[in-house]
Order: structure tokens, then sequence, then C-alpha cells
């Protein structure tokens, strides 16, 4: 962090150099840009219009930058002038101009009067100037509220509905967005009871619209005192007035709304320096504005929406704060935004429609609505950059607005389709529920999904899904669980609605053990529909519940040096036991080097830093790490997770990286090719411990890697890893098909120390090329043997802890499988310790 504001501060000061006050800024073009320009202009404190990867970047500047551009490179060019959008705001609002904050809330309120069971009109929050206001008299003219409208059938009801939301103006000098929320508001209620399309809208959905989230920063752009500004008003150095050079969008005060949120804030694209366009406020959700919104979001569900700004033409999805993120939904959102984007055309064009692509392709930003919307609420979030210029023309404004209003009407539409809706209710008051709603190949991924919940008053719970067939768990603890496979139709909605049955107290006695049934003191329980109550065992690895109700329960049990165990079962006898396993199937801590790994780059062992023994595993062993890396360290066999289950992956790591698009991935694939995220990390912690489950992996090979990444600015000490260790538990795996007497492959004693016994009962005589194989969690072959009658008949198959050539194998887990040709009939586990 030092390092990177000790440059910023060099680049303000060459800021502040040139004699800002009264020079004119321009919006400057350069053709056939690539995205790491725009990381790279935005990193150095450039104001970053808009950008399209391969075609252009649009950079805010003065007249003296604008020579320096051109000197480096003559491409550049002018395409907006301070002039030409001084002009595009019109002094009066003459239909179609701008409209100023007491026009929006006039306006509003009009339309409130004018259709009341329609529309409600909600202060939901203040602006700083109106905070302000009651102590400083300069903020007398900024007395701005936060205003929403919500446009309903039966307005003034709470019904059973779901909802959408429109946003305007996160950014001051983007004034269109504010005017493409009041056409889609005069939209709907002048076309409810008319327009089929809208009325259906009405009768089932909720829409909420925030014309004007900047109000402040609104009133700065329409008088011109900065057309150029970005920010709010907040006051950032605490003179009681408000600090802008009047000409470029910098200044003292103010944060971008857009950088504000609590997602992931704080890192790419953002900054820690106040005068910059960019800042994102002195922590997540700082500013009163992104306050207001996040907390509209957060009382209902949301299906969808968006935000407007401009400029590009683009309709973008989560997630937005590093390259190549894949969203748990990116196949419904990228289906979503490609329809809106086919609904509108670009400006001036018969033919050309807006392009659709998830945020980081853009360029990666922090601490953007989108994806909190997204990663905390679930909502499909979308923002709309609209237009080609900051502030159209007044008589451009129809014709961008027209456009936009058919990307709204088919975001509206959404709630039409391919959705999973119904109540969940007490099978025997009828009272609704609040059931978590679990969607397989959603919440089990690891990477986390939010949980939803059916709504507490009716009962009544959507899922926006792809069509097909969907495992569906309708999950609440004082009740039994229910599944449904459920079919989403392209063009209708399916309707589920799930009787759950109560069941009754019981008091339950929770056993915790290691992998030699000794009791574990001090282990932590926490049960997922209650993580603010901790259970801890006694010495006697007991936990006892007084007043337990019976149901499917998922839990996660901790203690350092054991293995994290993740498991959702049901629970409904009053004595359960869970086993934490201490040994680790792999263990490296890297002080014999780097055996187990292949790597890219730099990568190698360090002693500069080690969390336990003096080595550890680094991207940079010689000092800080270079700019431009993109390099890996992969383990170089897969873990074979076949018969095993809670796979608990755990590291330490410790990382200084610079506070701009730097990062190191954890990353897992399937076939060595390509790779998922399940982790990152950024800027700087000091050693903490990881814990990952696999579980939603098990029966798979799975390759696994650290991806590090710099660009060409700042740089840190890196990434350090240490005792990086995979844990697994025992499950045994059945025939691939149903047999009469099922096999059982039973290994004694275990642990063992020199000999251990494996034990096969089940088996049809008539069996034929029987194989019993040990292998290490890698997948490597041990050892292997062709079984013969005598094996068969229940003469027990000794094994003494030797590989196929004679060498005593180390202490750790191995898995024991019985293979009938190539297919496995049956899996144990056996731990040896010397």
């Amino acid at each position: 962090m030092r390092r990177f504001v000790l440059l910023s501060c060099i680049i303000t000061l060459a800021l502040f150099s040139i004699p800002l006050l009264g020079m004119e800024k321009m919006v400057v073009r350069l053709d056939n840009a690539t995205s790491d320009m725009a990381y790279y202009y935005d990193a150095n404190g450039y104001d970053v219009a808009s950008v399209r990867p391969g075609e252009y970047l649009d950079l805010v500047v003065d007249n003296a930058t604008f020579a320096q551009l051109k000197q480096e490179n003559p491409a550049w060019y002018v395409t907006q002038t301070q002039s030409q959008l001084l002009a595009n705001l019109a002094p009066q609002r003459d239909i179609p101009g701008y409209r100023d904050y007491n026009q929006v809330v006039s306006d509003l309120h009009q339309l409130q009067a004018q259709y009341p069971n329609l529309v409600q009109v909600h202060n939901i929050g203040d602006s700083w100037g109106k905070i302000y206001r009651e102590d400083y008299p300069f903020y007398n003219s900024f007395d701005h509220s936060i205003w929403t409208v919500k446009v309903s059938a039966d307005v003034t009801q709470s019904l059973d509905k779901y909802a959408f939301y429109f946003v305007g103006e996160h950014h001051a000098r983007e004034p269109i967005s504010t005017e493409m929320c009041f056409v889609i508001l005069e939209h709907l209620v002048e076309n409810y009871g008319i327009h089929p399309d809208v009325t259906t809208i009405l009768d089932e959905s909720e829409v909420w619209i925030v014309p004007l989230l900047n109000p402040n920063g609104h009133k700065i752009v329409l008088d011109q005192q900065d057309i150029w500004w970005r920010k709010n008003m907040r006051d950032n150095n605490g003179n009681h007035s408000f600090d802008t050079d009047y000409a470029s969008g910098m200044g003292a005060d103010g944060v971008d709304l857009n950088r504000n949120y609590g997602y992931r804030w704080g890192y790419s694209n953002t900054t820690d320096l106040q005068y910059w366009p960019s800042y994102h406020g002195p922590g997540p959700f700082s500013e009163p504005e992104t306050q207001a919104l996040a907390n509209l979001l957060s009382s209902r569900r949301f299906l969808a929406g968006i935000s407007y700004h401009t400029h590009g033409q683009y309709v973008l999805y989560p997630f937005g704060y590093l390259m190549d993120l894949v969203a748990p939904d990116s196949y419904e959102l990228r289906t979503l935004a490609q329809e809106i984007a086919g609904q509108i055309l670009k400006h001036n064009s018969t033919n050309q429609y807006y392009d659709a692509m998830p945020s980081w392709q853009l360029y990666p930003v922090s601490g953007s609505s989108d994806d909190w919307i997204y990663g905390v609420t679930g909502a499909f979030a979308f923002t709309v950059e609209m237009a080609t210029t900051f502030i159209p023309h007044l008589y451009d404004i129809p014709q961008i607005t027209a456009q936009n209003l058919n990307g709204a009407m088919m975001l509206l539409k959404r709630g039409q389709k391919k959705m999973l809706t119904g109540h969940v209710t007490d099978a025997v008051t009828g009272q609704p529920l609040p059931a978590r709603i679990w969607v397989q190949d959603y919440d089990d991924l690891p990477q986390g999904y939010p949980a939803l919940y059916a709504n507490a008053s009716f009962g009544t719970y959507y899922r926006l899904l792809p069509e097909g067939q969907h495992l569906v768990r309708y999950i609440l603890p004082g009740y039994q669980t229910q599944s449904r496979v459920v079919t989403i139709l392209p063009d209708a909605v399916t309707v589920e609605d799930i009787q759950l049955e109560p069941t009754y107290p019981i008091a339950l006695q929770i056993t915790i053990v290691d992998v030699l049934d000794q009791p574990v003191a001090d282990a932590s329980l926490i049960f997922e529909s209650d993580p603010q109550h901790v259970y801890l065992s006694n010495g006697d690895g007991l936990i006892v519940i007084p007043e337990f109700y019976p149901g499917e329960y998922s839990v996660t049990i901790t203690k350092l040096g054991f293995s994290t165990l993740r498991y959702t079962r049901q629970i409904d006898t009053p004595n359960i036991l869970f086993r934490l396993n201490e040994y680790a199937d792999l263990n490296d801590s890297f002080e014999s080097g780097m055996a187990l790994w292949i790597t890219t780059g730099n990568w190698g062992t360090s002693s500069l830093h080690a969390w336990e023994g003096s080595h550890s595993l680094t991207d940079s062993p010689n000092g800080n790490y270079a700019p431009n890396v993109n390099s890996w360290c992969k383990l170089a066999d897969p873990l074979l997770l076949d018969g095993v289950d809670n796979v608990d992956l755990q590291f330490y790591i410790r990382h200084d990286l610079a506070q701009d698009i730097d990062h190191c991935h954890l990353q897992y694939s399937f076939d060595d090719q390509n790779w998922i995220i399940l982790d990152t990390f950024m800027e700087f912690s000091d050693w903490s411990l990881k814990s990952y489950s696999l579980n939603k992996f098990i029966g798979s090979i799975l390759y696994l890697r650290f991806l590090f990444y710099s660009d060409g600015n700042l740089n840190g000490d890196g990434v350090y890893i240490d005792d990086f260790r995979v844990y697994t538990g025992f499950a045994s795996t059945p025939a691939d098909t149903p047999v009469a007497n099922p096999i059982s492959l039973n290994v004694y004693p275990n642990p063992f120390a020199q000999q251990a016994n494996i034990n096969l009962t089940g088996i049809k005589q008539e069996t034929a090329q029987l194989r019993l194989a040990i292998h290490n969690l890698r997948g490597q072959l041990v050892w292997e043997k062709e079984l013969n009658r005598e094996d068969i008949s229940g003469q027990p198959v000794p094994w003494d802890g030797r590989d196929q050539h004679g060498n005593n194998v180390a202490s750790g887990i191995y898995l024991v499988k019985l293979y009938d040709g190539r297919r496995v009939l049956a899996t144990n586990k056996i731990l040896r310790m010397k």
C-alpha cells in the first residue's frame, strides 16, 4: 500500500503542476486499444471514460495532457469537448432536457398523485449535503434526499410478488441515466391496462426505480460547477465546503459510488487517493447513498435489475472485480444480457445493437454495485452503458432512451419464463415457512452462492434457472427435508408448492472423535442454520443439545491440526458421531523442495517467510515479483477423489501484492486444460489458514494450481504458501450395478504398523478378473494383487506395507480398492502408522 500511495502522490503532484483552473477538458480517443491499456491508464490516475477492447479507449484529459499523449502517440484524437457538453445541458428543462433535483422530486410526486394505485414514492435516505446542512450553511442548497418509487398494481398493499429494480446516476456526469429511469416509469404507468406486457408485469411484480442516487453530484454537473464531476460530495478534507478544480472532475472531495459497495471493495481499478475520480471511500458502504440502495435491495426478493451509466453502448453482467471470473449463473446472466442488448439499437444505427459481456472483460473494477447485488443478494445485476457521450444532446435523448426502453422491457419479462417458484408451508398448520431452497450444481459450488430462502410472510420463493431438469431440496431445521427434480421450461414458469412435515424435539448427543476413535476436545461445531451459535466439545468429545429438532442439517466442525469436516446429513437419532482426521493424505511443508509440483516462471521455495519450519512456496524467491508476470505452480499429480468423502484442502498463506490488479488465484481443473477459480488472494495479509471443501468433486480426478498475475505497474513481495494439505474421510463405494449380496471390504487392524489384513465378503465364486489395488491420494498405484479363489473364500489378504518394488511406504492414508476388470466394486481406507 505504501508503494502505491508514493507513486500516486508523485502523479498527483504532476497534475497540480499544471494550471488546471480554467483549462478546458475533453474526451480523447485512441483506436485499436486493448484492455491492458485501460488498466495502465486507470492505475496511473487517468480518468477512463470508456473502453471497447480492440476498438477504442476514451480518456478525460486537459489540453496539456492531450498534448503529452499526442507526443507519445499521434493517433490520439478528440471526441467530446467541454464546450459541446455544456451546450447539451439546456439551461431550462424543456422536454426532453435534463431534470434537476427539484424537478425529479416534483415529477415523482405528480405521478403518484396521478396514478395512486400504481405509484408509491419513498424517501430511502439522505445525501451528504442533507446531513451536512444540519451544521454547515454552505450545504443549504444541497438539501437532497434519495428517493425511490414503487410501481405495481395495488401498490399500497404488501402483496406476494417478486421485484425488479432500475437505478440512475451513480456518477454525476451521466444525467441521461436519470432520464432513462423516468422513461421506464412513465411507460409502465401510462400503459398499464392497455399494453398486455405492461399489465402482466405490474400485476405479477413490483418495479422499484431509484432515478437519482447521487443528487449532490447531479447538482454540481447541472449547475456547471464541474461538468466532469463523477463522485458524490463527501467532505473528505473536513473544511465544510466543496472542493474541486472546477474543470477536470478531480478534487479533494467526493467518493465514486460505484467503487464503494462492500463486495471485494478497494482493490481493482480503485484508489485511496481522495483527489482522483475513482476514489473508493474510506471503507465499504461508507456513503449514505450506497447504504440507501443496499438497504432497499436487501429488503425483498429482487429477481434482476439494471444500473444505468454512460457511455459505451454495452450491457455488462457480473463478475467484474478480476479477470476471467465465472459466476455460478454465468449461462443465464450471459443469455439475458444478450437478450437485453439485442433489443437496443446503437445510436443512429439501423442494424447494430449494444454488446453484451462480463464486466471484467471491459476492465476489472472492485466495489461495484453489480458485484455486490449479485454476489450478496443473488439478483441478476446488469449495467447498461448508454450512448456515445457522457451528456448527449437533449435532442438525442428521445432516441437513446426509447431504444433502451426495449432492453428494460426484455428484463421485466424474464419473470415469465425459466423460473422456479411456489410456496413452502407447514404440512400441519398451513403457515408459511422460510425454508432454504437448495439447487444442485449451484448451492454446492465451492465458490459459494447466496443462500435463497422462502419469504417468511408468504412462504414464496423465486429462482431463475436455465432450461432443463434440476434437483432442488427444501430445507428447514425442525422439518423433514424434501427433494424434487423439477423441469424448467423455456417459455413458462415452473410452480412447486411444498408442504414440510414438522419434527419434534429430542435430546441430542454428538460425539467427536479422531481416526483412532479417541475423543477430540474443544472442537467447534456450527450449524449453517444458526451460524452465531458455536458449540464446543468437552473433554470426552461430547456436545449435548437438550432440545434439538430433527431434520437435515449442514454442519462444520473444526479444530486446529485436524481436517475441517463439512457435512450435510439427516439428524433424527439421539446419538451421532463425527470423526475428524489429523492425518493428511497429502502433506507438503516445502522443507524438501518442489518434488510434488510443476511450475512456470520463478516459482520455488524460500526461507524468507515460513509458517512452520524454515521454508515455504513462493512465486518470487529472489525478492519482489517482476512486472507482467503470468505464471503458475501446479500439483504434479492430480487428486484421485474416488471412494472418499469430506475432502478438505488446507494451507497457510501470506501475501503482499500491489493494489492495482495483481493477484494470485487458487484454481481447479478436471482436464488440466480448463481452469476454474476457487479463491483469489489480493493486497496484503499476514499468515492465515485457508480451508476449502472439495466435496463437490468427490468421484473426480482433480488438478490444483496457483496462478500468479501482475501488471506492468507496481510490485510487492508476492505470495508465500506453507503446510499444503489434503485430508479425506472414508465412504464405502458400492458396486456400479446393484448386487443381491453387497460386497464388503474391511481392513484390520486399522491403523496398522507392520501388516494389514484385507477381508472380502459377499463375492460370488464365479466372479472373474478380481484385483486388489492400493493407491495414494494422488492416484498413484502403490501395490496390487490378482485374486485367486483362496483370496475370496473368506481368507484375509495380507499387505505388509511395502510397495510394488519392496520399499516400505510412508505413514499416511491409502485407498484400498477391489476391481472386477476396470469396474470398482468396493473401496476402503487404511491408515499406516509406523
